[in-house]
């Protein structure tokens, strides 16, 4: 699911990249070549904590993040880390494509749905 939101992130480095995120238990198959590849992922939490959701952000999302099977980030949450409208981006060194050529990301939901506004993929080597 996808959803566009009008209230900009605050500390935005790219205030575009958080305008829309993609929320649910969902999964990217991201073809990639031979090499060690350097992965950012972008985050705001533009729902929970704002008048529009009515409910507070603290513990209300909650989810995990795979890549290629193994766990990137574990029972996150987005508005404990950085607050309700505010940007935090987390980066992944080192990470390379499965046998199939691919990095397989999967957001996994706890509580409510995950969600992410923008993936970065860099190859190092």
């Amino acid at each position: 699911m996808r959803a566009y939101r009008d209230e900009p992130v605050v500390n935005a480095h790219d205030k575009a990249l958080y305008r829309g995120e993609r929320y649910g238990n969902f999964s990217y198959h991201i073809p990639l070549a031979r090499g060690k590849f350097r992965l950012k992922l972008y985050f705001a939490e533009t729902w929970f904590g704002t008048p529009a959701s009515q409910e507070p952000a603290l513990g209300s999302r909650r989810f995990d993040v795979y890549a290629n099977g193994a766990c990137l980030l574990r029972n996150f949450e987005i508005a404990k880390e950085a607050g309700v409208n505010r940007e935090i981006v987390k980066a992944f060194e080192n990470l390379q494509p499965n046998a199939q050529g691919a990095l397989w990301l999967e957001f996994v939901p706890i509580k409510n749905y995950a969600e992410v506004n923008a993936i970065e993929i860099e190859q190092t080597e």
